[in-house]
């Protein structure tokens, strides 16, 4: 579920879906469960020419032509692999779904807001929680009605959970701290130093902090600040979506529309390590999770470098995510698909700060940062799939259908079965 995308969006990253034909459908058209595996190929799938490889239901660009590979921590800073070792772990895409861990029915959902590339501060943020199924329903029975339509958000979709975030930062000689929520992180501007957002130490003698922050006994030139988000009451064990706007919705000038797809706290969660983010239990006992947001900026010039001269149109959705494998390393030289079919799909150039799309990537596949984006998609049921080598053969990262929503970019990472819902 991870970041962004980033996308890592990181991110994510990642520009808009748009038009594909209904005639397309494959026969998994009722859907591949999320992380259901491969579905059959029994059945038509008619694939455009730009994507002209059909694997597990779905229209590649082409097949993997070389081995993925396991990110390593000297390529990036997060989701990486420090023994060495480069073999993908995919052990648990296939086989029967897990069952639900046992532990408590709700907790308090916690985390930073992660901005994708260069975005700003985290700022005035809307973090809302949806149950997927219900969400998915929505969708679907606004698309049956017709109102499914440009800069809309299904009336039927009902929030169980929400939270507003702002960077409130008066005493600019301090690392800012919301008191409920709990204190900031910074994120590095140089790529260079390859180093992780953190909360700043405070082992310098001397570090303006108007630009700067203290990272190891060091001052380091500052990108922005990414604050908390805390909403109580959310339900473990179930597949969620994160949905983060900003205040003024589908026509904010800072923030563009993120879902998130692919959640699921698990109810056994164990407790966070030093400088884990994700998917664990935090000091004060909250279920740490980092929530994407993307900026508007990166949402306008993101279509455009990969490939839509005219930018992202009104209307479509969009898709990205990452490549990760069992143990949740990012994978290099995987390749994406999508049904229906995006107008394009393009993968990312490893640059932590500077995300943008390589054109270059098409014959390889993913980057080191495993991030994707399928581009101009009608809004609705999405499948998505990963498909790389290891050893030489052909393999699944995994089969996830996601819901996309008008003008909204949805993200999902590939990190291997959850339990059935």
């Amino acid at each position: 579920m991870k970041r962004l995308i980033a996308l890592t969006l990181t991110l994510l990253c990642l520009c808009l879906f748009g038009c594909s034909d209904d005639s397309e459908k494959p026969t998994v058209d009722a859907g591949p469960s999320v992380d259901s595996g491969p579905p059959t190929e029994a059945g038509t799938v008619t694939c455009p020419k730009d994507f002209p490889v059909k694997v597990n239901g779905v229209c590649l660009a082409q097949k993997p032509d070389q081995d993925g590979k396991r990110t390593q921590c000297g390529e990036m800073v997060e989701n990486c692999d420090k023994s060495g070792d480069k073999t993908p772990n995919l052990a648990c895409i296939t086989g029967t779904a897990p069952t639900a861990p046992k532990g408590p029915a709700t907790v308090t959902l916690a985390g930073f807001v992660d901005v994708f590339s260069s975005g700003p501060d985290s700022d005035n943020i809307i973090i809302e929680v949806y149950e997927q199924a219900a969400l998915d329903k929505a969708i679907e029975d606004a698309r049956k009605a017709g109102t499914l339509k440009k800069k809309t958000f299904p009336s039927g979709a009902k929030s169980i959970g929400t939270d507003t975030v702002k960077l409130t930062w008066t005493d600019k000689t301090k690392v800012p701290v919301d008191p409920t929520r709990g204190t900031a992180r910074a994120c590095p501007k140089d790529p260079k130093l390859k180093l992780p957002c953190v909360v700043p130490s405070t082992t310098c003698t001397s570090c303006d902090l108007g630009g700067n922050y203290c990272h190891s006994g060091q001052c380091i030139e500052r990108l922005r600040w990414e604050v908390r988000y805390q909403i109580k009451n959310i339900p473990t064990n179930k597949r969620l979506v994160l949905r983060t706007l900003g205040k003024d919705g589908f026509t904010d000038g800072t923030w563009g529309m993120m879902a998130q797809y692919n959640v699921y706290l698990r109810a056994d969660a164990t407790k966070c390590t030093d400088g884990q983010y994700n998917d664990c239990l935090n000091a004060k006992g909250e279920y740490e999770l980092e929530v994407n947001a993307l900026s508007k900026s990166d949402y306008t010039t993101i279509p455009i470098r990969a490939g839509l001269s005219g930018g992202g149109p009104v209307g479509p959705g969009a898709g990205a995510g990452e490549v990760h494998d069992c143990d949740d390393i990012k994978l290099s030289s995987f390749q994406v698909g999508t049904y229906p079919s995006p107008t394009v799909l393009a993968y990312f150039n490893g640059n932590p700060i500077k995300t943008l799309p390589d054109l270059s990537r098409m014959t390889f596949g993913t980057n080191v940062d495993g991030i994707f984006s399928a581009l101009d998609i009608v809004p609705g049921k999405v499948t998505v799939s990963a498909v790389g080598k290891v050893g030489g053969k052909q393999v699944s990262a995994g089969v996830i259908q996601v819901s996309v929503l008008p003008d909204t970019v949805t993200t999902v990472t590939f990190d291997g079965l959850k339990p059935a819902p």
